[in-house]
C-alpha cells in the first residue's frame, strides 16, 4: 500500500507504530505478522470482540444496501455543504476551517458520502473510516479516486480505540456518529491523545432540547413510535433520541477532564420540525416539498428571529459542538 508508511498509524496487536509488509494480498504489520486489513485495501484496526456483533450488524446493513453504480467524481458533493437549505453540514464546514496540508480523521461515516469533499481542499492525509469495513469499501467504490493516491485511507476504526499515535492528527471529524459511543469519557480521552496541541475535533449531534423532549414524551409520543415502525432506527439511535439528545453542560466537564476546551453552537427550531416531518411522515410523492427552497428559506430565517429569546435558544436541536486541544498543556 504505497504512501502510507510513517503516517503515524498504530497496529491493533503489537501497539507498536504499524510498518506495513512487504508483499501481496491482505496488509500485515512487519513487526507482529499480525492481519491490519482486507486484500482490496480496507486497513481494519478493530481488535475488540466485544464489538463483533454490533460490527456484523452494520457490515449486513451496508452489503445488502451497498450496490454500486457507475463511479461518480467528489466535485459533486459540492451542494451538501453550500447549499443554504443543509444548515448543519454549512456549520460544521466552518468550524472545520481550511484542511490544506492537515491530516483529517473521520469516524463513524458510515455510508456518507459527501465528506469525500473535503479532498477537493487538499488535506495531507483523510482518514474515512467506519467500525464496517463494509461501509466504507461501499462508499470508495462509488467514486472516481485515482487522482487522490496516497491521500485518502478507507478504513474498519473502533472510535474508542483509535489507531494513531499520540500527537499525530490535526483534525477529528463525526457526524451524528458520537452518540453510538458508549463510553463519551473513553472517547475524549482518545481524541485528546491523538490531537496535534492546536488540533481540534469537530462533531454534530442533537441537543438536548426540553420543549422537543417534552413533547416527543407525551402530546406527539404515539407519532414517533409510528415513524420509528415506517422507517426504523438503530438501537443506539432510538437510546439516543429517548435520552433526549446531548446536555452542554455535562460533556463540556467531560471534555475538560481531558485538558481540551469544549464549544457548542446550535441551530434550527422550526426548520427541524418541518424537515423531520417531511422526511419521516409525508407520502413519497410529497417528501420533495420538505426541501422547498421558499419554504427551507423562510423557516429558516424565522429560526434566526426567534433564536433572539432565550427559550427558543434553549430549543435549538441540531448542535455542532467539538473540542480544541491547547497548544501547551495548562494554558
Amino acid at each position: 500500500m504505497p504512501g502510507l508508511q510513517g503516517l503515524g498509524l498504530r497496529c491493533p496487536s503489537c501497539r507498536d507504530e504499524l510498518v506495513l509488509a512487504d508483499g501481496v494480498g491482505a496488509p500485515r504489520c512487519a513487526r507482529c505478522a499480525s492481519v491490519v486489513g482486507t486484500p482490496d485495501g480496507i486497513l481494519d484496526f478493530v481488535s475488540d470482540p466485544d464489538r463483533a456483533a454490533e460490527r456484523e450488524f452494520y457490515d449486513q446493513e451496508y452489503a445488502e444496501t451497498g450496490q454500486v453504480v457507475a463511479a461518480k467524481r467528489i466535485e459533486s458533493l459540492a451542494a451538501d455543504w453550500e447549499d443554504f437549505r443543509q444548515v448543519p453540514n454549512r456549520l460544521v464546514w466552518r468550524e472545520l476551517g481550511p484542511l490544506r496540508a492537515k491530516r483529517l480523521v473521520l469516524l463513524g461515516n458510515g455510508a456518507s458520502e459527501k465528506e469525500l469533499f473535503f479532498l477537493t481542499r487538499e488535506p495531507e492525509l483523510l482518514v474515512l473510516s467506519d467500525l464496517s469495513a463494509e461501509a466504507v469499501r461501499t462508499i470508495r467504490d462509488r467514486y472516481q479516486l485515482d487522482e487522490y493516491d496516497g491521500r485518502v485511507l478507507f478504513s474498519a476504526i473502533d472510535g474508542l480505540d483509535l489507531p494513531f499515535l499520540d500527537g499525530t492528527v490535526d483534525l477529528v471529524y463525526g457526524y451524528a456518529f458520537v452518540h453510538h459511543l458508549s463510553d463519551f469519557d473513553r472517547f475524549f480521552a482518545e481524541v485528546a491523545r491523538v490531537l496535534r496541541p492546536g488540533g481540534r475535533a469537530v462533531f454534530m449531534d442533537d441537543a438536548y432540547a426540553p420543549l422537543w423532549q417534552g413533547a416527543k414524551l407525551t402530546v406527539l409520543k404515539p407519532l414517533m413510535h409510528y415513524t420509528h415502525r415506517r422507517k426504523p432506527i438503530s438501537p443506539e439511535d432510538t437510546r439516543f433520541t429517548m435520552g433526549g439528545g446531548f446536555r452542554e453542560d455535562d460533556m463540556a466537564g467531560r471534555i475538560r477532564a481531558v485538558g481540551c476546551r469544549p464549544w457548542f453552537h446550535r441551530e434550527a427550531f422550526l426548520y427541524y420540525f418541518w424537515t423531520r416531518a417531511a422526511d419521516r411522515l409525508f407520502p413519497e410523492r410529497l417528501e420533495r416539498l420538505g426541501r422547498h427552497r421558499g419554504v427551507a428559506r423562510a423557516l429558516i430565517a424565522t429560526d434566526e428571529r426567534l433564536s433572539r429569546y432565550a427559550w427558543v435558544r434553549r430549543n435549538l436541536i441540531r448542535l455542532v459542538w467539538g473540542m480544541d486541544k491547547p497548544v501547551q498543556q495548562g494554558r
